[in-house]
């Protein structure tokens, strides 16, 4: 046993020591190879283009302090303002939220002024990695932002984009586990596209984010607004009908003449009750709504000149050195163990 390990062993350093001799014999062409390799990686350091990197950083704030102190008072008139609920913004699934198809789409196709030309995002991107021209020869262009009017190929080339977005160009992550403040990192070609980008999708997705948190409370507020203006309406209308009535029967003396008086007197005196109800559950409504509203505020911007990357020329020439270098010896050795292969053959 102890034997043939030795010979094992034996002849594996052997056919290393031949494989070497092997690759030693064609050492010309291997460095041919790596020299080619190295070029071309020297080429790409020069030909490559600078991705611009933009930043952004905002922190998610809900309100409370001092609406607690409201929320007692609330509770005084038998309401109660409840809890906040985090729904799908509950944890880190804002960060989900920030990389949706529907936010990155919706900045895709706003509206902004770059270079003094007010255009669509999604074509700058589409102009700035040489798509356009393309599209423009098989008739497809942007220029509505209602998705619903899209054809099938405009929304296949806004997905390929988006998912482009969300692949390689787009990152969102938290600062730090325990703090809620949070970071967007999106890189292109086109400096001035970087920077707008990551500015305009910090702002739908603080829109977004403010809107459904408030839904339910805007609603409760707009329907009790309705409500009292409705009242107030009525009231006015009864006030004015009990004012005309008693002086149409003041000089009367039969008591059957003052009911329609007292009809009117005690309309008012319901509608005045409602109102002074509807009243006060619009100001805790309101209070709802200012207690569910949250605060999205953005920490630093991103700031031209914006921070590029790009491939050093040296390290580009050293990893197609090494490349090619490995592609030769790899070449090589098949070639070894395919002569062998014949030979036995």
């Amino acid at each position: 046993m102890q034997q043939n390990e030795e010979i094992t062993a034996k002849e594996l350093i052997i056919n290393t020591q031949n494989l070497v001799r092997y690759f030693l014999g064609y050492w010309k062409t291997i460095c041919l190879v790596g020299f080619l390799g190295g070029s071309i990686g020297l080429l790409i350091g020069f030909v490559s283009n600078k991705k611009y990197l933009a930043e952004t950083t905002f922190a998610l704030e809900e309100k409370g302090g001092m609406l607690g102190a409201y929320a007692s008072i609330a509770s005084q008139f038998g309401v109660d303002l409840g809890k906040n609920e985090g729904g799908v913004f509950a944890g880190d699934n804002i960060l989900e939220l920030i990389k949706s198809n529907t936010l990155i789409r919706k900045t895709l196709l706003t509206k902004v002024n770059l270079n003094g030309t007010e255009d669509y995002l999604l074509n700058t991107y589409l102009s700035t990695y040489g798509m356009q021209e393309d599209l423009l020869e098989k008739g497809i262009v942007f220029t509505i932002s209602d998705t619903h009017a899209f054809t099938q190929e405009q929304d296949s080339v806004v997905l390929q984009v988006v998912t482009k977005i969300k692949k390689g160009q787009l990152q969102v992550d938290k600062i730090d586990k325990k703090l809620t403040i949070y970071r967007v990192q999106f890189k292109s070609k086109h400096e001035l596209f970087s920077k707008v980008f990551t500015e305009q999708l910090v702002r739908n997705v603080s829109e977004y984010y403010v809107e459904i948190k408030t839904q339910k409370s805007r609603s409760n507020v707009n329907l009790l607004q309705n409500r009292l203006d409705s009242v107030k309406t009525a009231l006015n209308e009864e006030m004015y009908g009990a004012a005309i009535s008693q002086d149409q029967n003041q000089n009367l003396a039969r008591v059957q003449a003052s009911i329609p008086m007292a009809k009117k007197k005690m309309n008012v005196e319901i509608l005045m009750t409602m109102y002074g109800e509807l009243l006060k559950n619009l100001e805790l409504a309101k209070l709802m709504l200012l207690k569910d509203e949250p605060l999205v505020q953005v920490i630093d911007a991103p700031v031209l000149p914006l921070r590029f990357e790009k491939a050093g020329k040296l390290t580009s020439a050293i990893i197609g050195g090494l490349l090619g270098g490995f592609l030769s010896l790899l070449v090589l050795y098949f070639k070894r163990v395919y002569n062998r292969i014949m030979n036995e053959s």
